[in-house]
């Protein structure tokens, strides 16, 4: 039996299912057009599309009426308006390991060219495996404004102290963001333990079936909100209310989903970690994975996504041949649905995972039945 994560604040489900009300909604949402779209806070859009948005923005808050939602097309759009709100204020981004590469790139350069970030600021990745609160505290420096993480880390899957590296920033009034999407926004508190700002890819857990393009931004309290959320709408960042409505049906079978997906993922990661040809399999909720104590502090549960480094002589070469000869499991980056899923990340876009050299495979499991997916890999990787 695995051990489990605290149960302190366990998510009351029943919040996120439809009710009637929603149900009703969804009958109104069916009638609009997709060439309508939602800018927050216009009032002169039609009611019926205003309210598609809103009803989206108010599941996404747990517990309701505390927080403020900003919806937008992608989750890693929320660096363009933190910059032109001036959160970050063109000074310096430091960014843990996980989320640098390809997407802070292009974020940046669209930053840049949109004239919300200095071409002098600087921005610094935190590479250390395990985050201490002291360690954060020595890379702040005087023009720091924001720190931004991604716990676990969508490729490693380190397991940061949020709560250590917020106290440290806090201390600096130095504002902290969490991407949360491996949790689903639901297994992990992130204003809890103190978050300034929670975003998720909605396209992941909450759509759930592969089917959206959706981010968002859950901001503390009300004084960041009104920085933050004209900003979203003058750059035109918008969402249209079919989209949201698809994000509303996601959240009706969330509970339904996850459960199964945590299940089998710790079947078929429990598996690889007794192959003969596995070095370590790096699963938040199993011991060999770095800030697995955190985890089983800070958490409720775990989901589906988590990586498997080889043991040499295997070749990133030797991984693609056998990735080749999987029947069940699809090719593919993005994750959440209910389809499983395989790849060998870049791994300019995430630092950490050099240590592992080039023999790490990233899995995703979906719905499909555990016993199934391990007979795939048992074949496909049998030497």
């Amino acid at each position: 039996m695995l051990p489990g994560p605290s149960q302190s604040n366990m998510i009351n489900w029943e919040r996120l299912l439809f009710d009637q009300r929603a149900e009703e909604l969804k009958e109104k949402i069916h009638h609009v057009g997709r060439e309508s779209y939602f800018v927050n806070d216009n009032a002169a859009l039609d009611d019926t599309r205003q309210e598609a948005v809103q009803e989206l923005a108010r599941r996404m808050v747990d517990p309701p009426g505390t927080l403020r939602v900003l919806m937008h097309l992608l989750a890693f759009g929320a660096l363009k308006p933190l910059a032109g709100a001036e959160v970050i204020n063109r000074h310096q981004l430091e960014l843990t390991a996980d989320v640098m590469g390809h997407s802070l790139v292009y974020w940046v350069q669209a930053c840049l060219k949109a004239g919300l970030m200095d071409r002098g600021a600087r921005i610094f990745a935190m590479t250390s495996i395990a985050l201490e609160g002291v360690e954060v505290a020595s890379r702040i420096r005087s023009n720091t404004r924001l720190i931004w993480c991604e716990s676990p880390g969508s490729i490693t899957m380190e397991v940061q102290d949020v709560p250590a590296i917020v106290e440290a920033a806090h201390r600096r009034d130095v504002l902290v963001t969490l991407d949360n999407t491996w949790a689903a926004g639901v297994l992990f508190d992130a204003f809890g333990h103190g978050a300034d700002f929670s975003v998720q890819a909605v396209t992941k857990y909450i759509g759930g079936h592969s089917d959206l393009l959706l981010g968002s931004v859950t901001v503390r309290n009300e004084t960041l909100y009104q920085r933050l959320g004209p900003i979203l709408s003058h750059l035109g960042m918008v969402v249209s209310p079919d989209d949201c409505s698809l994000a509303l049906r996601g959240l009706q079978t969330l509970h339904v989903r996850l459960k199964p997906i945590e299940e089998s993922a710790l079947r078929v990661a429990s598996w690889f970690a007794g192959q003969p040809d596995v070095e370590t399999v790096l699963h938040p909720a199993l011991p060999s994975c770095p800030g697995h104590i955190t985890w089983r502090r800070d958490f409720t549960g775990s989901s589906g996504l988590f990586s498997v480094v080889f043991r040499p002589p295997l070749t990133r070469h030797d991984l693609h041949a056998r990735m080749d000869r999987l029947k069940l499991f699809r090719m593919g980056y993005s994750w959440g649905g209910v389809s499983r899923l395989v790849v060998t990340p870049d791994l300019t876009e995430a630092p950490n995972a050099w240590v592992y050299g080039e023999r790490l495979v990233r899995f995703y499991i979906g719905l499909e039945d555990a016993d199934d997916l391990i007979s795939d890999v048992e074949q496909a990787f049998r030497r």
